[in-house]
This record gives structure tokens, sequence and C-alpha cells, in this order.
């Protein structure tokens, strides 16, 4: 799930994310078993349930060091230039 990779990182109790994975992963699967969740509108929900369950978990407020890469080339984005849209040069990996 891509909620728990924007999570895990800055959780305050290590686990919390991974056991929140574990119980929508459980809980989706019996849910489709009974052919719950299977339309547009219940799917959103289900996402909705999904957000905000993850959004009990408590989170640090430090900022990460950002990484993209394309090939070989990669870009650093420190925690204040996230927010400014300053970019840092391209480096070679």
């Amino acid at each position: 799930m891509n909620v728990a990779n924007q999570v895990r990182p800055y959780e305050v109790s290590a686990g919390d994310t991974t056991a929140k994975v574990e119980f929508w992963t459980s809980e989706l699967l019996n849910r489709f078993d009974r052919g719950e969740g299977m339309s547009r509108k219940k799917m959103r929900g289900i996402f909705e349930e999904i957000c905000a369950d993850f959004k009990s978990i408590p989170v640090t407020g430090e900022e990460k060091v950002g990484w993209a890469w394309w090939g070989n080339l990669h870009q650093v984005l420190l925690p204040g230039q996230q927010q400014s849209g300053a970019v840092p040069p391209l480096r070679r990996g």
C-alpha cells in the first residue's frame, strides 16, 4: 500500500505501520471473499477507511531527504528545498 510507504519513515512506534498493513490485507481479503467492496463507490469508501486508519498512527514532524532516480541520474531533494521548489542540480550516480 502506498500510504504505508508514506507513513512508515515517520512513525513514532516502529511496527505500527506494518500492523495496519497486515490488518488491512486480511480485512480486504475477507471483504472480497464475502463479495463486498467490488463497486467503485464501495472501493472509494474503503480507501477512505484505510487512509483514516493510517492517519491515526502517531508520526514525527521531521523532514526526510527525498530522492528521485532516472536511469543512472539521481536528484537529492533536501527538506528545505522540497517546500520552496528549489531543485539542486542532477548528479551522475
